[in-house]
């Protein structure tokens, strides 16, 4: 019988790996088949490895359709998914780096002083969020919602008793209560739309921290 050897550093690209998939579904599912046509005994066995066969095959079809679809970007070849971020990215320019911009002075200026205000005003805590495309039937993205400590403050010592969170009534009946500090007090959804998320950051000492953050996703 000819074997199949499967050498994972030559696996570089996504297409690749569905060449091993698809080579892994086809030693995976011959050995149901071949087993079943050899044993007999006991008699429910036989059956029980065509099914497992065919579930093989099925499972393998749904993956393939998922990642033809939702995760089509991410299937795309280094050098392909490079020039899809590229797009996204369209006349961008550092302008930061320039510098021959003119730096502003007088009233303006005192926005950096607003920036100082801000960090100190909510000890550092700030609200961030990753998001996919949804999973979900009928959702647009899956959405993880966490805190986040610039420097050392609440979240690093171990100050916070919980975090209340209030995303409307279309998502929750009413404000939700995560105690997961292991976790940085995440919650996930699944989100029709972008929104807005506001967050209650409570703190041991019975002080509160009101955070917000705008959640956004280019789906």
């Amino acid at each position: 019988m000819k074997t199949h050897e499967i050498k994972p550093e030559k696996v570089t690209t996504p297409i690749q790996l569905l060449a091993v998939w698809f080579v892994a579904l086809l030693l995976l599912t011959g050995t149901f088949f071949a087993t079943a046509t050899q044993i007999s005994d006991p008699p429910w066995i036989r059956p029980m490895l065509v099914i497992a066969g065919l579930i093989s095959v099925i499972v393998f079809v749904i993956l393939i359709f998922l990642m033809q679809t939702k995760f089509r970007p991410e299937m795309l070849s280094g050098k392909d998914y490079l020039q899809y971020i590229d797009k996204k990215f369209e006349d961008f320019y550092p302008e930061n780096l320039d510098m021959s911009a003119s730096i502003g002075g007088g009233e303006d200026s005192k926005l950096e002083e607003k920036i100082v205000s801000e960090y100190h005003a909510n000890s550092g805590l700030f609200l961030s969020h990753i998001s996919r495309p949804s999973t979900v039937k009928g959702q647009v993205a899956d959405v993880r919602i966490k805190l986040f400590q610039h420097g050392e403050g609440p979240l690093t010592l171990n100050q916070i008793e919980d975090v209340e969170y209030e995303l409307g009534r279309e998502f929750f009946k009413k404000p939700v209560v995560k105690t997961n500090s292991n976790e940085n007090y995440s919650i996930d959804i699944s989100a029709p739309a972008p929104m807005i998320c506001m967050a209650k950051v409570n703190l041991k000492d019975k002080r509160s921290i009101l955070l917000s953050r705008y959640i956004d996703f280019d789906y």
